[in-house]
């Protein structure tokens, strides 16, 4: 159909008015649901302002904010004056927020992509979330309560500035989990200091609340200012590794080694013991219970190769040798059992003397050491959890101290690294009697053949080659000593 020249004219005008409405700053007004606030976009910045309470809502997930089908478009957040509260969600997965914006310099250059009002005093759950892009977090005084995971992997983050005091006392859990470019924490009171500072009056901090921040520093000269925490929670500190040296006040009630796993670096810890704490340190390297029947954290100092474990301790806490830098660790005579984790991630290890008095060794205990080679179980250990000796490790051999029997009946679930065999040194071995019934025979070969579809470990009877694996070379060399060639 032919279009006469006024509809023409009509249909270019509108074309026009179209694209000149897309050009301008795009605004809207909340939602009728009691929330109130407004937002627009304009300079590539998302402003929000107070209508009412000034409250911004709690999100179920990020595709419910209103402004997240131009998500991609938004490199700067100005929240203003007014505004009370952030709600769950609010910026989460933004990435694009932090990135470099001429047209709104200021936001960019001095908070480092997001900017809050001072009337703002609370941050809900997940509110920066993966927001990968931002450089700084610059929370104002007034921001008294905080959700969990409010910057959990912000991975550009940088810099991040605390209220100077936090009425919950809390930094809670998974706040800066994953920031692994963190440097700077600090508190507004000091936003030019060397050193790491948190609200002075802080009584918990959460469970991964800095795990992964691997960039954050702390030496002699650059360190954590005293931390007088009645709880630590698990991970706290994981996977810090630029951690070297730390103080704590120890009030705690709660502290266990969890808390700096993965921290290879971290060689001292001063402790400051008040009087009151459930916990006593010795010389800064080790950190025991108040009777010192369990060592809870052991630090490897600046050049320690060697730690004797002493006397009074009756148990090894989860992850008390996290990470050490020991290459040799002789267990006390009256430990008697040896915690998951314990000596997880022990790269330097070489060798464990385990007491005669353990009598059990949790999951995953020896995990990760890579270059201990053989360990010995004494016949008293009655119970070994499951992965005890991981998977993952350079263990060898495993000399226990009884029987093959025995042994199967304690082990919940007993596996080593392929290169392993299990030895037990209280029996009677033949080599190639691989279903020990005194005779090496055709129905030793039916039984190695079953153990290898099996992927059963190696041990002294089964590997018939001697060289640590169970395979079909073995069978072949078991046919052939059966056949006498």
């Amino acid at each position: 159909m032919k279009l006469t020249y006024g509809v023409k004219k009509l249909l270019s005008v509108l074309s026009a008015i179209s694209i000149a409405v897309c050009c301008l700053p795009f605004a809207a007004a909340a939602d009728d649901n009691g929330d109130n606030y407004e937002w627009k976009i304009e300079n590539k910045t998302l402003i929000i302002s107070p209508q009412g309470k000034g409250i911004i809502p709690d999100f179920d997930k990020p595709s419910d904010t209103p402004w997240n089908y131009r998500n991609s478009s938004i490199y700067c957040i100005e929240i203003e004056s007014g505004i009370s509260r952030i709600g769950n969600n609010a910026f989460k997965g933004l990435t694009n927020v932090g990135k470099y914006n001429n047209s709104n310099f200021n936001v960019y250059y001095t908070y480092g992509g997001v900017k809050i009002a001072d009337t703002v005093t609370s941050i809900g759950d997940s509110a920066f979330e993966n927001c990968t892009s931002l450089r700084y977090a610059k929370i104002p005084n007034s921001v008294q309560c905080f959700g969990e995971r409010v910057y959990s992997g912000c991975t550009g983050l940088t810099d991040a500035y605390l209220p100077t005091r936090m009425s919950g006392g809390e930094i809670p859990d998974f706040m800066f989990y994953g920031c692994e470019q963190l440097k700077k924490l600090t508190i507004n009171e000091y936003p030019n200091a060397n050193r790491i500072y948190l609200p002075t009056n802080v009584t918990r901090i959460g469970k991964y609340a800095f795990s992964g921040c691997k960039s954050l520093v702390s030496s002699t000269s650059q360190r954590f200012d005293s931390i007088d925490a009645i709880e630590i929670d698990d991970f706290a500190f994981e996977n810090c590794v630029g951690l070297k040296w730390m103080q704590l006040i120890l009030s705690t009630k709660y502290f266990n080694g969890s808390i700096f796993s993965g921290c290879s670096n971290l060689a001292y810890v001063n402790i400051y013991n008040l009087g009151w704490s459930d916990y006593h340190s010795m010389d800064g390297y080790a950190l025991f219970n108040k009777d010192k029947t369990k060592l809870i954290k052991l630090f490897h100092g600046e050049s320690a190769t060697e730690y004797t474990i002493p006397e009074s301790v009756n148990i090894i806490g989860k992850f008390a040798f996290d990470s050490c830098k020991f290459e040799n660790i002789t267990v006390g005579a009256n430990v008697s059992e040896i915690e998951e984790y314990a000596f997880n991630n022990c790269k330097n290890l070489t060798s464990v003397t385990v007491s005669e008095n353990v009598t059990k060794i949790g999951r995953n205990a020896f995990k990760g050491c890579v270059n201990l080679t053989e360990l010995n179980i004494p016949r008293s250990v009655n119970k070994i959890e499951q992965n005890a000796f991981g998977f993952d490790n350079g263990i060898k051999t495993v000399n226990y101290d009884g029987t093959e029997e025995e042994f199967e009946r304690i082990a919940e679930q007993v596996k080593v690294n392929k290169n392993a065999i299990v030895y037990c040194l209280r029996e009677e071995f033949t080599r190639g009697d691989v279903n020990k019934d005194k005779a090496v025979d055709i129905l030793d070969l039916i039984a190695i053949k079953k153990s290898i579809s099996d992927y059963g470990v190696a041990n002294y009877q089964s590997d018939i080659v001697g060289d640590g694996y169970l395979n079909a070379e073995d069978m072949a060399a078991l046919r052939k000593m059966i056949l006498g060639l």
